[in-house]
């Protein structure tokens, strides 16, 4: 494999038909170290499918809510031990 540049850079943004759900990915491959390697960050905004039980503080009335703009994060790091 010949590689013309050092590094590879992916971005990708994934905006779903739900409001106010989106995704952005930033992976980047570096061929060259530790024998091809990939650093990735991650960023999500949700809505939750899956009911929970709330209530107010004020009252004594319970019933089913469902968490909106929910945001994670995550990193990644992915190598070949042995090629």
């Amino acid at each position: 494999m010949v590689c013309l540049v050092d590094w590879v850079l992916f971005i990708e943004v994934l905006i779903t038909k739900q409001k106010g759900a989106i995704w952005y990915r930033l992976k980047a491959f570096f061929p060259e170290l530790f024998n091809g390697t990939e650093f990735g960050v991650y960023y999500q905004t949700l809505h939750d499918h899956t009911p929970m039980l709330s209530s107010h503080y004020d009252s004594e009335q319970i019933f089913l809510d469902y968490a909106e703009d929910i945001e994670q994060m995550g990193v990644s790091f992915n190598t070949n031990i042995v090629s």
